[in-house]
């Protein structure tokens, strides 16, 4: 039986998943602010195919508290496995100072704690760079959700930031660009998403980019699960 993976989703605490479990692997649910991060920490506690990551959005930057860093370092000190995003830099959002501000206190306190960090990155590549470039201490591993940067910064985000990407719907709707990501995507960085409160996407996305890559469906599940997999032993 074929099983799918979502490395990127946002999942209400709700009694009954939204998704069959017999056809997942596992997803992986993101938070984006502070009020959120406690229902993430008991689905993940109470559900073995739901892991969890939390963070502060760039969009939501403005909604946090002045003690968010020492919250998120408590709760993730607490909860071995548990994952900081989703974060990033956004150039539609203003005060990409502040937002720099923000992303290296997630990436540092990720480091410390050896946690994977998923990223949120539009238009604001050389800030990124100077961000990572500026830490004494790279997270073990980085996933790049919905990833919309350049080919040519693929190979080197997989060798120097032990990065991952994943594609979901919108990525489908990018047109040629997209489609050239996704081509150069080493096999063993590629992940799927579906950005979402409906994880079923992803089989979607999963037909729709084997068609682009010329795979069969199944084989391609099967190697977005081991990359998943993969990635969530940091490696």
């Amino acid at each position: 039986m074929t099983r799918y993976f979502d490395a990127h989703c946002h999942l209400s605490d709700t009694p009954e998943l939204p998704f069959d479990p017999s056809k997942f692997a596992g997803v992986i649910c993101n938070a984006t602010n502070v009020s959120k991060w406690h229902d993430i920490v008991t689905m993940t506690r109470a559900r073995p195919n739901v892991f969890g990551a939390i963070g502060i959005h760039p969009w939501e930057i403005d909604t946090a508290n002045s003690d968010w860093a020492d919250i998120l370092y408590r709760t993730l000190a607490a909860t071995p496995g548990l994952m900081v995003g989703e974060i990033g830099l956004d150039k539609n959002y203003p005060d990409m100072p502040t937002q720099q501000h923000v992303f290296r206190q997630h990436l540092n306190i990720a480091s410390r704690l050896s946690r994977i960090v998923h990223i949120h990155c539009v238009g604001a590549w050389d800030c990124m760079f100077a961000t990572l470039n500026s830490l004494e201490k790279l997270p073990p591993a980085i996933l790049f959700h919905g990833y919309s940067g350049g080919v040519p910064q693929i190979k080197m985000l997989s060798e120097r930031y032990n990065a991952y990407f994943s594609y979901g719907p919108r990525a489908l709707r990018g047109g040629v660009r997209s489609v050239a990501r996704i081509i150069n995507t080493p096999r063993s960085r590629l992940l799927t998403e579906s950005d979402s409160c409906t994880p079923d996407i992803v089989i979607d996305v999963t037909n729709k980019i084997a068609d682009i890559l010329n795979l069969d469906t199944g084989h391609l599940a099967d190697i977005i699960c081991q990359n998943s997999q993969r990635m969530l032993a940091n490696g």
